[in-house]
Formats: structure tokens, sequence, C-alpha cells
């Protein structure tokens, strides 16, 4: 098992382990992800869409 990684943004730091992803409901994610620019540009930045789904989520 590897360690987890990091993803820095805005000096903010998350998780990238499954965790999040149980949060959520995966299928959901993936079909906001397609339609959403905003989502599809954080998860340039952050390199993780489901990252970019968790911040934009809650940034609202």
């Amino acid at each position: 098992m590897k360690a987890p990684q990091f993803t820095e943004l805005k000096g903010i730091s998350f998780l990238t382990e499954s965790h999040l992803l149980l949060e959520q409901d995966l299928t959901s994610i993936l079909h906001r992800f397609q339609k959403h620019p905003i989502i599809r540009k954080l998860a340039v930045v952050t390199n993780n869409p489901f990252i970019a789904e968790y911040l934009w989520l809650h940034s609202n």
C-alpha cells in the first residue's frame, strides 16, 4: 500500500484517497464532471476530477 498522495490548491491539502470517493456517488460525479466546465477546469488544476468535484461542491 503506497503512501497517501496530497494535492495542494490555494494552500489547502486534500487527501486523494478512496475515502473521498465514498462520500459521493461515483456515477453522478462523473456525469457532472462531463457536463460542468468549472469542474473540468478545477480537475486540470488539481489533476484529480474527484477533488475538483469536492472543491466545487464546497465552494457554493
